[in-house]
């Protein structure tokens, strides 16, 4: 799967140190109308705390373990509404443009499985410990618009 780098500031003159200086909502919305039908799958995400936790939880369709938030199904319009209170850190995004059974997402361990990702996935946001965040998708026109949107970017693959 192709896929994008985009990297936040860097920390050191040597570069080798970078942090989020952007919100994960300006990667969302230069492709809001390409995903605005998805469902999604969130992993360890965090979001600050919002006045209306009824709307929120009123997207969540599945969630593992029981009860819990470490792992999320989501219903369509649920990412456009609600990027602007995710804190980027590990944290990852899986996006759908058909409905998916959490179940079938995750191996023994409750982990998300590899070859679920390479074969469901169409798009998929990863932050990596809050330096940079990684972009893949089935479709080029969506990397593309991130792409163009931001000054530091370098092209990655998956898979």
């Amino acid at each position: 799967m192709n896929g994008i780098r985009i990297k936040g500031r860097a920390l050191t003159d040597n570069k080798i140190h970078y942090r989020i200086d952007y919100q994960f909502r300006a990667l969302v919305s230069p492709i809001s109308e390409l995903i605005k039908d998805m469902y999604w799958i969130l992993e360890d995400a965090i979001f600050e705390s919002q006045e209306n936790d009824s709307e929120f939880y009123s997207y969540v369709i599945q969630t593992f373990p029981n009860d819990s938030d470490r792992i999320i199904l989501c219903e369509k319009g649920f990412l456009y509404n609600f990027s602007k209170f995710l804190i980027p850190d590990n944290t990852d995004i899986y996006g759908f443009t058909k409905r998916v059974n959490l179940w079938e997402a995750l191996d023994r361990w409750g982990n998300i499985k590899q070859e679920f990702i390479l074969s469901e996935v169409d798009v998929y946001f990863s932050c990596i410990d809050a330096a940079y965040w990684e972009v893949y998708s089935r479709y080029d026109n969506i990397l593309k618009k991130i792409e163009d949107k931001f000054p530091y970017v370098e092209k990655v693959k998956r898979g």
